[in-house]
């Protein structure tokens, strides 16, 4: 296994570790939070694991070390990371609970619909890379996570005002993620059979 794999599978594995720590510190928000070093580490855990998402590429790239494993393995890792961090937020109040649950709906049924939409080009032959509009969605959900898992923490800090920032970025990723998720069915139709009978 090369150290690119090695990279993502550290992303992937540093997911369960998150989650531990937010749990921890989730566990008596409001309270003392300057002092709630688990919700701080968690949200420093996944800072680190989105880093890793930039730095395994640029390695596989530099260093030739591009491999199917590692095709496979790295948009389950971001999935997995992103997804895990918005489910943890529903509860915590940095986003009103119906509209973060209708968000994460959107956002795992995307990644759902462009991961069907990736086997199938891989039965065709076609390889579907992320395109611009998928690496700006995904670097906006990369801002808006950490946001939302400090909400506890920054409104005792800096003041409510802080939500409607978490507002705003989440709104941003929904939006993002259904553009994106258009933007990938329609460039790739041909994959999945649309207009084919229409040009047939």
């Amino acid at each position: 296994m090369n150290l690119a794999n090695k990279i993502t599978l550290t992303r992937l594995f540093l997911v369960p570790v998150m989650i531990v720590f937010y749990l921890i510190g989730f566990s008596y928000p409001y309270r003392a939070p300057i002092y709630d070093w688990a919700m701080w580490l968690s949200t420093a855990i996944y800072i680190i694991a989105a880093i890793t998402d930039f730095l395994d590429g640029k390695v596989a790239r530099k260093y030739n070390m591009v491999s199917n494993f590692g095709k496979f393995i790295d948009p389950i890792a971001d999935k997995v990371l992103v997804t895990a961090a918005f489910i943890m937020v529903i509860d915590n109040g940095s986003i009103p609970v119906v509209f973060s649950i209708i968000g994460i709906i959107i956002i795992i049924t995307r990644e759902f619909l462009i991961s069907g939409l990736r086997q199938c080009g891989a039965v065709s032959g076609k390889a579907i890379a992320a395109d611009m509009f998928g690496k700006v969605k995904t670097f906006v959900q990369d801002i808006t996570a950490p946001i939302l898992m400090m909400i506890p923490v920054l409104v005792t800090l800096v003041g409510s005002w802080v939500l409607y920032v978490g507002y705003a970025f989440y709104g941003a990723s929904v939006l993002l993620t259904i553009l994106s998720g258009i933007n990938y069915l329609i460039v790739n139709r041909d994959v999945i059979g649309f207009g084919k009978e229409r040009n047939a």
